[in-house]
Order: C-alpha cells, then sequence, then structure tokens
C-alpha cells in the first residue's frame, strides 16, 4: 500500500514543480510589467501624448458643434485613453479619464443619448481607480447633473447628490446641492400629492347637479329612433331672453353633450360650427354642422 502511494507521489510531484515555476514565472513578468509602466521613460511618453490630445481638443472646439463629427471625438477620446494605457501613474492620467467622461457627456448632447451614461460610467472609472484625485468633487457632481439633467432619474440624482454630502461635507459646493435636494425633496412631495388632487375636480363635478350629464336622457335618447332636425342660424334668432346655453370640448370630432341653459349662456357657433338650442338639449355636433335632438 505505501509503495502504491509513493509510486502516485513521484508522478504528481513533477506537475506540481512545473505549476509552482509558472506561477513564480508569470509574477515575475507581471512585476516587470508594473515597473515598466512606472519608469520616468513611460511618464514622458504619457505627458507627450496628454499634450497632444489637448491640442487636438482645443482645435476641435474652435469649430462650431455643426461642423464637428462623431468619429472626430471618439478619435480625441482615444487619445486620451491612451494615456492610461501608456501609463495609470503619470500625473496627467486622473485629467485625461476626466476629460474623457466629460466628451462623452458632450457626446450626448450632440449625436446620442446614449452617451450620458457611458460618460457616468467613465467618471465612475476615474473615481474607484483614483479615489484621491482632486477630480472626485467634480465627477461626483457630474454623475448627479447627468442624471438629473440628461437622463432625468431624479432618484438617482437624489442618491448621487446625498453621497456628495456624505462626502463632501464641506464642500464649496454643499450650499448648492443642498438647495437642489431640497427642490427634489419638494418635487417628489408634489408628485405623490397629484393623484389624490387630481381625483378632486371630478368628485366635486359629480356632486353639482348643475354640470353633471342627464344619464336618464342620454339612455333615453339612445332607445328611441332619432329624427335630426338641422339647425341654421335661425337658432340664434330666438332672443336673448331665453340664450343658447352649451358647452363642446373644442378637440372632438363628434359626441354628445348635454347643454345647461343655466349653467351658461353662449350665442353663435362654437367648436368649429356648432350651434346651441335655448334650454336644456342633448346636442349631438360634428365639426362643421349641428344636429339637435330633444331628450324624451
Amino acid at each position: 500500500m505505501r509503495q502504491t502511494l509513493r509510486h502516485h507521489a513521484a508522478k504528481i510531484r513533477p506537475g506540481l514543480r512545473v505549476l509552482f515555476a509558472s506561477v513564480v514565472v508569470l509574477s515575475f513578468f507581471s512585476c516587470v510589467t508594473i515597473a515598466d509602466n512606472n519608469t520616468p521613460a513611460r511618464r514622458e511618453t504619457a505627458k507627450t501624448q496628454f499634450d497632444r490630445a489637448e491640442r487636438d481638443r482645443q482645435a476641435l472646439e474652435t469649430r462650431p458643434e455643426n461642423e464637428r463629427s462623431l468619429k472626430e471625438y471618439s478619435s480625441l477620446i482615444g487619445e486620451y485613453k491612451r494615456v492610461y494605457l501608456i501609463t495609470p501613474h503619470a500625473a496627467e492620467t486622473p485629467g485625461a479619464l476626466n476629460l474623457v467622461a466629460e466628451l462623452y457627456r458632450t457626446m450626448g448632447d450632440l449625436f446620442d443619448i446614449k452617451y450620458y451614461q457611458v460618460s457616468i460610467d467613465s467618471y465612475q472609472f476615474l473615481l474607484r481607480e483614483y479615489p484621491a484625485t482632486h477630480f472626485r468633487e467634480s465627477g461626483l457632481l457630474a454623475i448627479a447633473h447627468i442624471e438629473q439633467d440628461d437622463l432625468h432619474r431624479e432618484v438617482l440624482a437624489q442618491k448621487s447628490y446625498e453621497q456628495f454630502l456624505a462626502s463632501h461635507p464641506q464642500s464649496p459646493h454643499a450650499a448648492e446641492v443642498r438647495a437642489i435636494l431640497d427642490k427634489l425633496n419638494a418635487s417628489s412631495a408634489q408628485a405623490r400629492q397629484t393623484p389624490q388632487s387630481a381625483m378632486a375636480p371630478a368628485s366635486l363635478t359629480a356632486k353639482d347637479p348643475s354640470v353633471r350629464i342627464s344619464l336618464k336622457s342620454i339612455a333615453a335618447e339612445k332607445t328611441q329612433p332619432t329624427t335630426d332636425t338641422e339647425q341654421g342660424s335661425a337658432t340664434d334668432e330666438r332672443g336673448d331672453s331665453q340664450g343658447a346655453a352649451g358647452i363642446a370640448h373644442p378637440h372632438m370630432e363628434c359626441g354628445y353633450v348635454y347643454a345647461h341653459r343655466d349653467r351658461c349662456r353662449l350665442r353663435g357657433k362654437i367648436s368649429g360650427g356648432a350651434h346651441f338650442l335655448p334650454g336644456p338639449h342633448l346636442l349631438r355636433y360634428r365639426r362643421g354642422e349641428a344636429q339637435f335632438r330633444a331628450p324624451a
């Protein structure tokens, strides 16, 4: 039994040795790569690349916005990203990533709203990779403003503003953020009250007999054969003592309106040519013509 175990152990040991050697070699190359990225030559190359991108951005922004293309913005963003790829340890790298996020937001303004979310993702990458950067405050504020102003996601924007205040309560922008939060909270409270207030006019109308549509008259009119009698402008000649009453919705092409004489006093053509009879009548109207029938 022991000889069998020793035999199997002898077969396993060479494999473990190879695996261990591979891990050591990979770790060595990783350390070499990190060291190479942080050399003075790499940092100088990154600075040169950043300066080149800055010149290209200034040249692009001197032209009117309607003359700038999506391809030019994408190429410019690639130039700034190259700074990070050369070395993430250069002093210009956080600024390059911040400009990448700003350019994506501009692309959202000029080309497609999908770039707003890409801008947020870019700011979050900057804040995650460089938590101590001096762009942290402006990045958090930019995320909140994009969520509020561009994407209209008030709930997410409110959380981002609250996160900003929790992280930077003494910021010069703290008062501005608190004012924005007050407005968002007031807007949320008003939105919660809107369904109840919207139901109030309907309930008042149902309780007021002077504005309630006569369901009995409508039912009687539907059950009896109808004979339409066209009325011309002679309807208006019945005198001012009785007047003409009724209201037709200006956006309805045809329908029924129960006209109340005591509710309002109107004469002439209303809503594209509809006339109104004096007294309570069930009015059927169309644009440009008037047809009346009295309720049974």
